[in-house]
């Protein structure tokens, strides 16, 4: 089984996207926020200029395995943020109170394809198509939001081991935000 790498934009303009469309229905994953931004978000954040979605895809059947969405979101420091992890983010100053930033908006897995994809090639996948924006428009680091639950701190681990570390809590102190240098 191969994984190919597709723009949700790219599809949404070929002939099979119809196929595509109802995979994506039927697109499963454990996270129900996940799931539902791919259903119901996702083209609509694509024709918006929104965010960006990239679908991990089995080359053989066509099935979404799993998917990323990127944009472009602001950092705002909070009082708690050190002034050295400011700088080592802003490459520059200490004193920003804010920086742009890739951000990893959703990632999920269909629950499907089990161990057929690992999580951390699907973090690889996205930090490629990053690694790419970069290298067109600079940056220095791309960071994500998750919740901070009990229930949760597997896949804050799960970020953590693949290299991101504890920024903040969002303005709401629902989300905990991570971030990781490129």
């Amino acid at each position: 089984m191969g994984i190919i790498v597709k723009a949700l934009r790219e599809i949404m303009s070929s002939d099979i996207y119809p196929i595509v469309a109802d995979k994506i229905d039927n697109f499963s994953c454990k996270n129900s926020d996940v799931e539902t931004f791919l259903r119901t978000k996702a083209v609509e954040y694509e024709n918006r200029n929104k965010s960006r979605t990239y679908l991990l895809i089995d080359d053989k059947n066509v099935d979404i395995m799993a998917y990323y969405t990127l944009s472009l979101k602001a950092i705002d420091f909070r009082d708690t943020v050190s002034k050295t992890t400011i700088q080592t983010i802003d490459g520059f100053s200490k004193k920003v109170e804010s920086v742009a930033a890739i951000l990893i908006g959703q990632l999920g897995k269909d629950t499907y394809f089990g161990n057929s994809i690992e999580g951390a090639k699907i973090i690889e996948f996205a930090l490629n198509s990053i690694y790419n924006v970069q290298d067109i428009i600079g940056g220095r680091v791309c960071f994500l939001e998750t919740e901070d639950t009990p229930e949760n701190q597997k896949v804050i681990d799960f970020y953590a081991d693949n290299g991101f570390k504890v920024l903040q809590h969002d303005k709401t102190d629902k989300y905990l935000q991570m971030f990781r240098k490129l």
